[in-house]
């Protein structure tokens, strides 16, 4: 005999590590809009891909990778301090796979900084990730952000900030 049994949750309802992740982006000092943002004008590059990222045990980081003089360098930004921890060149294979997103890179009106803060408004949440994505030959931003009682991404085009939201809740009825 086959049991099956079906749970379904509520509508607006995250998982405990949707509900961590919320928690730990609140208690860090800056965003990721704003890791972003000091990246892009200390390091004086072009900002393609950020996000929270695990480092060691407990320690969370944002990881921020920026085209400058055409070289990708990966940023390590404390999001307790704000502080740039650490500075390092990307490896070969990233630098293969990811070379049509330095190139549309360069072609953006709209740092990422800025779309993070309008993806960040439009869900009135954190962002945890945020990256260039090619679709079709049009460039955009997409950004994960997380609230307390839902996750979002928003689709951001990089030339005007015009947006669009997939919530969660809509995604599962695909």
């Amino acid at each position: 005999m086959l049991l099956i049994v079906l749970v379904i949750a509520p509508t607006g309802v995250l998982a405990k590590k949707d509900h961590r992740l919320f928690d730990q982006l609140e208690r860090a000092t800056i965003d990721l809009g704003q890791a972003v943002k000091r990246v892009e004008h200390q390091m004086k590059g072009r900002v393609y891909k950020a996000r929270l990222e695990k480092a060691g045990r407990r320690n969370l980081v944002f990881m921020v990778h920026s085209l400058i003089k055409k070289e990708v360098i990966v940023v390590t930004v404390d999001p307790r301090s704000g502080q740039i921890i650490n500075a390092t060149q990307e490896g070969f294979w990233e630098k293969w796979t990811e070379r049509s997103l330095k190139k549309a890179a360069k072609s953006t009106k709209i740092p990422l900084s800025q779309a993070i803060l309008i993806a960040q408004k439009a869900c009135e949440g954190k962002a945890s990730r945020a990256r260039l994505e090619l679709s079709d030959e049009l460039v955009h931003y997409a950004i994960d952000v997380q609230s307390r009682y839902e996750r979002c991404t928003v689709l951001v085009d990089s030339e005007n900030g015009e947006f669009f939201i997939l919530r969660d809740r809509d995604r599962e009825h695909d």
